[in-house]
């Protein structure tokens, strides 16, 4: 039996997009294969819901990225010790950061793969969609034999009373909207935001057609509640996990944000999707075949759009790229989806 490892901690958007990853493994190697996968504490519910995996391997993911010496150091040890010895035919550890080795020190394996831009397999190919390069990675083919990339489906058992409570309150039509997040452990992109005021501006309009809207988010964005005092909506910041966020998705009509991790962990669902670009490009984060998805991007009128290089952003004070989307833009392609 094949024995794979793939250690991608990350963010909700990288995660979705690495997972496919998976079914290129199973393709590849076909059931006598077995898949481990390491993985940060903010990822791991979502992880543990992917189908065709067999193990799945949390680490303290703050403590490694962000914490001290000490702190860095014993998760690395914690690591190193489970995994001493152990043998996986193919190690994949989808980071151009060399630093990220460092979790498969002890590890034997004939074929550790990262991101290295030593050849085409091993980087990104501009303009294309994350989640083929992800699948390349695995899968070795980058000629007219490569396929479009599969994303990993999740396994969704019945939901708790908790979210059938939330279900059965939502408004219909069920219009989702993240207004905040395009953030992580790391970096804090808001660039990537269309503005909170263009947000008030769409649920003011909706609120016209008698639409409340819910709004939708983590813990850490609820800052945004505050700026629509004036408007009619429900708030479900901070009162979902990711599973329970997943739930709601499938009962859902719509979801309307910007470039962040609630619009990729949508992908895994048939929820329709609004999403707003402005820094990024959309081919290399929304697959162009996924009809579920209708964009904006809002910078065809400017030479520096899209700015993001797949690491950094321009050093902009004004995204103008994103307040160019204006709310009466979005409310059009909502009349056109509800219809």
């Amino acid at each position: 039996m094949k024995k794979v490892l793939i250690i991608k901690l990350g963010a909700i958007g990288d995660v979705v997009m690495a997972s496919s990853i998976l079914s290129a493994a199973r393709e590849k190697y076909g059931t006598d294969c077995n898949i481990s996968w390491i993985c940060g504490e903010i990822v791991a519910p979502l992880i543990k819901l992917f189908n065709n995996i067999d193990d799945v391997i949390v680490i303290n993911e703050k403590k490694l990225l962000t914490g001290n010496l000490f702190e860095k150091l014993s998760v690395l040890l914690g690591v190193w010790t489970k995994f001493f010895g152990k043998r996986y035919d193919e190690v994949l550890i989808p980071y151009f950061d060399k630093r990220y080795r460092l979790l498969a020190l002890t590890l034997r394996t004939p074929k550790l793969k990262t991101f290295d831009n030593a050849n085409r397999i091993n980087t990104f190919v501009k303009g294309r969609y994350f989640a083929d390069e992800y699948a390349k990675l695995i899968s070795e083919v980058d000629d007219f034999r490569m396929q479009r990339a599969k994303l990993a489906s999740i396994v969704l058992h019945e939901a708790d009373e908790k979210v059938r409570t939330i279900i059965k309150s939502l408004p219909k039509p069920t219009i989702l909207i993240a207004p905040a997040g395009a953030k992580n452990l790391i970096n804090y992109d808001s660039l990537r935001r269309w503005p909170i005021e263009n947000y008030v501006e769409l649920v003011k309009l909706l609120n016209q057609k008698n639409i409340t809207p819910i709004l939708i988010g983590s813990e850490g964005d609820k800052w945004a509640e505050d700026y629509f005092n004036s408007t009619n909506y429900i708030s479900l910041i901070g009162k979902t996990s990711l599973t329970e966020l997943l739930y709601i998705y499938t009962k859902s009509n719509l979801l309307i944000t910007h470039d962040t991790g609630t619009m990729h962990l949508a992908k895994l669902t048939s929820l329709n999707v609004i999403a707003l670009f402005g820094p990024t490009e959309q081919n290399r984060f929304i697959d162009k075949n996924d009809t579920k998805f209708t964009s904006i991007f809002g910078g065809n009128e400017l030479y520096c759009a899209p700015c993001y290089d797949g690491k950094n952003f321009a050093d902009c004070k004004n995204n103008i790229c994103m307040k160019n989307i204006s709310a009466e833009n979005v409310l059009a392609k909502v009349n056109g989806i509800l219809r």
